[in-house]
């Protein structure tokens, strides 16, 4: 069987980094610059959790590969589903 060229792990460590970027921007410049111009604090709390809205319901709703069965097969399951524990 020939080799498969792999990915090198810092390469696909850099895929994630518009995520961080995002989420850094999110969770600490925005509410900063919205106290520094004395927006409530109950506002700057809901302006940033909806903003981290879409990485929550993307999460919830994503497949994951769950491939711990006795027969080795693999299988999709939900993150929301009561047996994804399981």
């Amino acid at each position: 069987m020939p080799s498969r060229l792999r990915v090198p792990v810092w390469l696909m460590g850099l895929t994630n980094l518009p995520y961080v970027l995002y989420g850094g921007v999110v969770a600490f410049a925005v509410p900063q610059l919205l106290g520094d111009r004395q927006v409530p604090e109950g506002v700057i709390a809901g302006l940033t959790a909806v903003a981290f809205s879409p990485g929550f319901w993307a999460f919830l709703f994503s497949p994951i590969l769950m491939s711990d069965s006795a027969d080795g097969s693999t299988q999709l399951r939900w993150p929301s589903s009561p047996r994804s524990h399981l």
